[in-house]
Order: structure tokens, then sequence, then C-alpha cells
């Protein structure tokens, strides 16, 4: 809130060129980020892009890339299509444990809410999810995801006990989930 005005004023004076470069600069960090093979990640950065591009375009107001199907003048979004891809999976091996007389749930949900241990631990990780979140999410295209996954693979290099954050520590979480809360919503 405290730079929201400046930050806006100097958005304002951005031409194309300077959005330009802020695309490249966020293809460049969705690189970085690729674990395996960067030429996949760049191919799933385009189609990303170009399902990104499916929507009411900004200046004309026409649709493009709707083939037309009214539905899509919105833009596809990557909730539904997450929640469906993952949901599914998960409803399924669990019907698949059920089936076979498994147990579905194995673990016992208690402590919801975050103890004041938990927050001492995790501050520092709040600290820079935030920080971290807030740069990424600037950059077009990228948004509360790039910003949850930049975190998260700096936490995994940067962190010797990159074993231990992947196995319950509250800083696994908390990091990431300030950055994805402290990135700027594009829509």
């Amino acid at each position: 809130m405290l730079v929201g005005i400046p930050l806006a004023n100097a958005a304002l004076s951005f031409g194309p060129l300077n959005i330009f470069a802020l695309m490249c600069s966020g293809l460049i960090i969705v690189a970085y980020l690729a674990q395996g093979s960067i030429v996949k990640a760049m191919m799933m950065a385009l189609l990303g892009l170009l399902l990104g591009s499916v929507g009411l375009d900004i200046v004309t107001g026409l649709p493009k890339f709707t083939f037309g199907i009214d539905e899509l003048t919105d833009g596809i979004g990557v909730g539904p299509i997450a929640m469906g891809l993952f949901g599914i999976a998960e409803i399924f091996t669990n019907l698949e444990q059920s089936l076979e007389g498994g147990k579905i749930f194995q673990a016992k949900i208690d402590h919801l809410w975050p103890s004041l241990r938990d927050w001492a631990q995790a501050k520092w990780a709040i600290a820079r999810g935030t920080i971290i979140g807030f740069f990424l999410g600037i950059l077009p295209g990228g948004g509360a995801l790039l910003s949850s996954f930049g975190l998260l693979r700096g936490r995994k290099e940067g962190c010797q006990e990159s074993r231990t954050v992947r196995q319950g520590r509250i800083e696994g979480v908390a990091g990431p989930e300030s950055a994805n809360n402290a990135a700027t919503g594009d829509r």
C-alpha cells in the first residue's frame, strides 16, 4: 500500500518496449525455474501465453480465439482446470483405495490454526515470501503462481534442510503462500 501510487505512476509511464522487456524477463524466470528441460519449460510457457490470450481483446473489445463459443469470452480460468485435473485424480485415487478395502484418510486432522511457535518459526519465510512474491507478481504473465514456484525453487536450492521442508515444516508452506498472497492480481 505504501508503494502503490508511485508504482502505478511508473506502470503508466511504461511503453510497448518496456512491457515487452518485462514479458521477456518473465520468460527468463520461467526458464530459470525449469527443473528439467528448458525447451519443455519454454513450450509450456508459450502454451500458457496462448491459453491466456483466449477471451476479449483489451484494445478492441472483440473476441479472440473463442471459436464462436460465448463461454470463452471471459477467458480460460486456471482454477477450474487445475481443480479438474488434480481433483479428479484425487477422487479416482480415493475410490480405488476404498474399493481395495484400504483406509482413505490415514491421518487425524487437528491443530488447524497455527500456534505462536509456528508463527515464530515461519516469520522469516513469510517476510521473504512477501518480498519475492511482490516483485515476481509485478511481472506480466506470471502472477501469483510464478511467485509461489519461484520462492519454492529458491527455498529448495538455497536451504540445507530442503528435505525437511518437503516433510512438513511450517516454513515450506508459509513462504510460498506468502508469495502467492503478495503477488498482484491480474483480474
